[in-house]
């Protein structure tokens, strides 16, 4: 009976130092990670040292919590409330390390990868805005009018006029008095001496069109309408930003697939890193292109958010944002399974500690009752039952 009472023990012991071991070691991977994502310049020996600390503490609060709970039966009142009470700071310790841990490893691909659709999705309405907000109806016009009106001079200085000759006739001089119009600075050459040419000198049509053409592109560039628009302008970041766009569009596209793929950092905690360097660097841009934006048609204009939060993926296990990253989720059934786990853990280990100082109790008294019962053997005392015996 002793030696299978002894062996219960022994596994018991076995059992819990395997539940304890398991316990430190999720408080120490929780603090290592909320430790360099809050740190990220701190190096990894020093991101280890402090964890340790971390662990240390949470040692101390188990330690002392399992005491405080070993004297529940002969505690009073107030010490049993002061007993209960001692519980709060094993939680706080503790339950940042087992939280901060199942939140990134677990939470993390759902929360980046929201982020990444959130920031795609601005990325999208951003180009949109700028499409429709950069175009200037009246140049538009201005274009179709010119280019229209260009042809139609090119047509008809090269066809001939009343079947015979070719030159700036009635018809072309209509067209170049339309571009006047259309064209404040726009002047037409000086009638040449010589007004009609022969069709069959295609060099001398050729000529005469491609100096018309240049001054109607002169004419078109210095036009008015262009400064007061801020059209070239508009073109040219509007050009530039579909481009960034589209380039972070299919970064992110890219980051959202892999993280589809995957339900844990566990296994790839680099996914992680690279995930959030992937939404620092599209949320830079986007910020700098809609800024760009808002300078040329104003911010009331844009229909795409000013900014995009991606704090919640940056900060996941954060020192500085993990109960902003838990009310972020407080929605969601994981978080609240998260949060009873770690009591439920914290008080797992304040019962393991509290059994193995009772144990340790006992084991001391058995050891006083044999020493004293020693004591008592070698003395010269002789009691009846050994005379009878």
């Amino acid at each position: 009976m002793a030696t299978a009472a002894r062996q219960r023990q022994t596994g018991s012991e076995i059992l819990y130092s395997i539940v304890m071991a398991a316990f430190f070691g999720m408080i120490w991977f929780g603090y290592r990670t909320s430790i360099s994502t809050s740190f990220p310049r701190l190096n990894q020996l020093g991101v280890g040292i402090l964890a340790l600390l971390g662990v240390a503490v949470v040692y101390v609060c188990v330690r002392t919590t399992g005491w405080e709970w070993s004297e529940w039966h002969r505690a009073g009142f107030v010490r049993r409330a002061g007993i209960v009470a001692m519980f709060l700071p094993l939680f706080l310790f503790s339950a940042f390390g087992i939280i901060a841990g199942a939140m990134l490893l677990y939470e993390g691909p759902i929360i980046c990868r929201d982020a990444m659709v959130k920031l795609n999705t601005a990325f999208s309405q951003l180009e949109a805005s700028a499409r429709t907000q950069l175009s200037v109806p009246a140049i538009d016009v201005l274009e179709k009018n010119v280019a229209a009106a260009r042809k139609t001079l090119s047509d008809e200085i090269r066809n001939p006029e009343g079947g015979k000759y070719c030159g700036v006739g009635q018809r072309a001089n209509e067209t170049l008095t339309e571009l006047e119009n259309l064209l404040p600075t726009f002047r037409r050459l000086r009638a040449p001496a010589k007004p009609q040419h022969d069709c069959s000198k295609t060099e001398e049509l050729d000529a005469l069109v491609n100096e018309y053409q240049g001054l109607i592109d002169s004419a078109l560039a210095n036009d008015p309408l262009y400064t007061q628009t801020r059209y070239r302008e508009k073109v040219s970041f509007g050009s530039e930003l579909k481009a960034a766009a589209d380039e972070q569009i299919g970064e992110l596209q890219t980051g959202i697939t892999q993280l589809s793929a995957v339900t844990t950092f566990a296994f790839n905690l680099n996914l992680y890193r690279d995930s959030v360097a992937t939404l620092e660097t599209a949320n830079s841009i986007y910020t700098k292109y809609y800024q760009g934006l808002a300078g040329l048609v104003g911010a009331s204009n844009i229909s795409a958010p000013e900014t995009v939060d991606i704090a919640p993926a940056e900060n996941i296990a954060s020192f500085f944002q993990i109960f902003n990253s838990l009310y972020y989720r407080s929605d969601k059934s994981s978080t609240w399974i998260y949060i009873i786990g770690a009591i439920l853990c914290d008080i797992t280990a304040a019962s393991i500690a509290c059994w193995a100082i009772l144990r340790v109790r006992k084991i001391d008294l058995y050891r006083a009752a044999y020493v004293d019962d020693r004591r008592v053997g070698n003395t010269d005392v002789k009691y009846i039952w050994r005379t009878i015996s």
